[in-house]
C-alpha cells in the first residue's frame, strides 16, 4: 500500500518519497506533515466523545524526507473542550509544530451549509502544478481537479482534491487528514501570479472545521489576497460532497524567482 509515511512506533516515522514537496527533491510539501499532523491529534485520549474543530501548523524549517518523530499531547482537557499539541522533530531539531481544540460532538440541526461546488466533468483529469518535476506529493499522492481556473491562471479557483494514499501505511486516511492535506493547496490553485516568476510559500496553514468531512473528496475554493509588500493571505472555503464545511488560511512569503 503507498502511504506518506511509515511507523517505526507511536511517534517515529519514516517518511516515503511521496512526501517529497515541489521546491526540493530533499524537503517535502506542506500536506503531508499537515495530514500526519492530524493522524496524531486523532489518536490521543478525550474524557467524552469529540471532534476536531480546528487545526494550526506553522512549517519553521524546511521538512527532510527521512526520519521523524511526531510526540502529542494533550494540553488541556475538559467536558466540552480539549486542547492539544504536537511537534515534528528532525533529531533534536523541531521542524514543525501544531495545535488542536476539539469540541465535544453534539446533535444539533442549526443552519443550512451553503451547496458545494459541481463535481467536474467525467473527462477534467488531475492536473498537478505544470512547472515543476513530476514527482512528489502534488502529482503522485493527491487527484487535483479543476471546476473554475487552473494553475496557469493567476487568480480564485476552485478545484477538488483528494488524497490517494495512506497517510501512515496500513491506516487509511481519516476524511479529516485528507481535508488538512487539501487545504495546503490553496495557495498553489489561487497564485496572483505566475509561479514561474513569483514563489508564494506558505510559513502555517490553519484550518476550521464544523463537522469532519463526509468522505476524502474535498473541494477548494481559494483565493489569495495582496502580495505587493512581499507577504499575502490565501484563504480557501472548504466543502465535501454535501457542502460547506468550514474555512483554511495560509500565511504566504512572496518572492521574485532570480
Amino acid at each position: 500500500m503507498r502511504a506518506l509515511y511509515h511507523a517505526e512506533d507511536d511517534d517515529a516515522f519514516m517518511a516515503t518519497e511521496l512526501t517529497r514537496g515541489p521546491w526540493s527533491a530533499e524537503a517535502q510539501h506542506g500536506s503531508a506533515p499537515a495530514a500526519l499532523f492530524v493522524r496524531q491529534f486523532e489518536r490521543l485520549d478525550a474524557p467524552v466523545t469529540m471532534q476536531l474543530a480546528r487545526v494550526t501548523v506553522e512549517l519553521l524549517r524546511p521538512i527532510p524526507v527521512g526520519r521523524l518523530r511526531a510526540p502529542a499531547r494533550v494540553v488541556r482537557s475538559g467536558k466540552r473542550v480539549q486542547y492539544a499539541e504536537a511537534a515534528l522533530l528532525d533529531g533534536e531539531r523541531e521542524v514543525a509544530r501544531a495545535s488542536a481544540w476539539y469540541t465535544t460532538v453534539v446533535e444539533a440541526a442549526i443552519g443550512t451549509p451553503d451547496p458545494p461546488p459541481p463535481l467536474p466533468d467525467a473527462d477534467v483529469e488531475h492536473t498537478p502544478p505544470p512547472w515543476f518535476e513530476p514527482a512528489g506529493f502534488h502529482v503522485t499522492a493527491v487527484s487535483i481537479r479543476f471546476v473554475d481556473g487552473s494553475f496557469t491562471e493567476p487568480g480564485p479557483a476552485t478545484a477538488w482534491i483528494e488524497l490517494l494514499v495512506d497517510v501512515v501505511a496500513g491506516e487509511p486516511a481519516s476524511s479529516w487528514a485528507a481535508a488538512m492535506a487539501a487545504s495546503d493547496f490553496g495557495n498553489g490553485i489561487s497564485a496572483l501570479a505566475d509561479p514561474r516568476d513569483y514563489t508564494f510559500i506558505n510559513t502555517d496553514l490553519s484550518v476550521h472545521l464544523a463537522r469532519p468531512p463526509a468522505d476524502g473528496r474535498i473541494a477548494l475554493e481559494g483565493e489569495t489576497i495582496d502580495g505587493q509588500h512581499g507577504a499575502a493571505v490565501a484563504r480557501s472555503k472548504l466543502y465535501d460532497r454535501r457542502g460547506a464545511i468550514g474555512h483554511a488560511a495560509q500565511t504566504l512569503m512572496v518572492s521574485r524567482r532570480r
